[in-house]
């Protein structure tokens, strides 16, 4: 699990260009809000298919930013509105 919490974090710190990967961002801050504020132990079906479909958004929305290394995606970050 921090694992995971670290890579989304990684991932939202690492793009943007008010753009397509804004998009990208804002979902991945989206899973990492959702995965800070629940119990991973005590799922609820609720919290389970939020998850689901924030991954799925994630997913989609990350594609295509995937191979952008860390050092261009903080650079494209600073150009998306928060």
């Amino acid at each position: 699990m921090k694992i995971l919490v670290v890579v989304l974090v990684l991932l939202t710190m690492t793009s943007c260009g008010e753009d397509k990967i804004c998009d990208c961002i804002r979902s991945s801050d989206s899973l990492l809000k959702k995965y800070q504020a629940i119990d991973i132990q005590n799922l609820s079906e609720s919290d389970k298919k939020e998850i689901t479909r924030l991954k799925k958004e994630k997913k989609e929305q990350c594609k295509a930013y995937e191979t952008m290394s860390g050092e261009e995606m903080l650079e494209r970050k600073g150009t998306c509105r928060q």
